[in-house]
């Protein structure tokens, strides 16, 4: 894995030698540090990338937020080596696993987010950012759980954290954000299987347009809540055990397989049962439910 992330890293800094000229013209003195470990660039193998990383490593957080003070929105050389660079770096750093420089970098990716008047410039920030976040971030954030551009990377950072304060941090705003944003919320908890959010997004589906109840009963089945039982099973009822758009028969032998994980195996394989005894549901998802308990038989020995 970590010789993959070098020749992924190899190849961004093969490009960034095609701009690092560019770069140092237009953005840097003639006797910045950066610019000269920039002119280093291209690398012929991987051996010839660390150094160099280091070397900006040990420039510290200022060289770094000059960096990320150079983003533009996309269509400019400069603003292509920044990103390649800062890439570049937060790869790195992921792969040090130096939880003191991680949670520094971190929260300066953090002040540039919220120092940035461009949401794509945000938006890249964010991308990034979930590579080397901890929990330390969360405060700074999850304002962007409301906003329509940016919600979607903020709670990929939250899914990617599967810590327990992110599943409360995305339980408090759940209730504060507008249907889009709503539905990416609750898409990340069910992703995290946060329990305690499981009677908010039941309460969710009784004013629910299709796309929503999409969402909502594939995330109480992840969760795997017992409350949910009832509301999924009368779902995937009234579609006729059929897959239709609301995907409810999907989601409850999903919800049947998850709440067997939790260790109610004996309630999940008699719902099972029931669906493959009974003639008028149709074979195909007989056959799901009949493989499903196997599944779970398997796991269980």
């Amino acid at each position: 894995m970590k010789n993959i992330v070098y020749i992924n890293l190899l190849a961004l800094f093969l490009t960034i030698g095609a701009y690092a000229q560019t770069y140092k013209n237009a953005q840097l003195t003639p006797d910045s540090k950066i610019a000269e470990l920039i002119q280093k660039w291209p690398f012929q193998n991987t051996n010839d990338i660390n150094k160099p990383l280091v070397e900006l490593e040990a420039l510290g957080e200022p060289a770094f937020f000059e960096i990320i003070s150079g983003l533009k929105s996309p269509g400019s050389e400069i603003d292509s080596v920044s990103r390649y660079i800062i890439s570049g770096l937060v790869k790195h750093y992921s792969l040090v696993k130096d939880p003191d420089k991680m949670k520094k970098i971190s929260l300066l990716m953090c002040d540039a987010i919220d120092s940035s008047q461009d949401d794509e410039v945000k938006d890249f920030l964010l991308q990034e950012l979930q590579y080397i976040a901890d929990d330390v971030v969360l405060a700074k954030i999850s304002k962007y759980l409301l906003d329509e551009r940016l919600c979607d990377p903020a709670a990929r950072i939250l899914i990617r954290l599967g810590s327990e304060q992110a599943g409360k941090t995305l339980d408090d705003f759940l209730l504060k954000a507008e249907p889009i944003q709503q539905g990416i919320i609750i898409t990340a908890i069910g992703q995290l299987q946060y329990t305690p959010s499981a009677n908010k997004i039941l309460l969710l589906a009784g004013s629910s347009g299709n796309e929503q109840k999409k969402i909502i009963l594939r995330a109480l089945a992840e969760i795997g809540d017992k409350n949910s039982s009832q509301l999924l099973s009368s779902e995937a009822k009234m579609a006729g055990y059929n897959f239709d758009y609301t995907d409810a028969t999907s989601s409850y032998l999903l919800f049947l397989k998850r709440i067997a994980e939790k260790g109610n195996y004996t309630f999940a394989a008699k719902q099972l049962k029931k669906i493959h005894n009974n003639k008028k549901v149709p074979e195909h998802t007989r056959n799901a439910a009949l493989w499903t308990d196997k599944e779970l038989k398997t796991n269980r020995n």
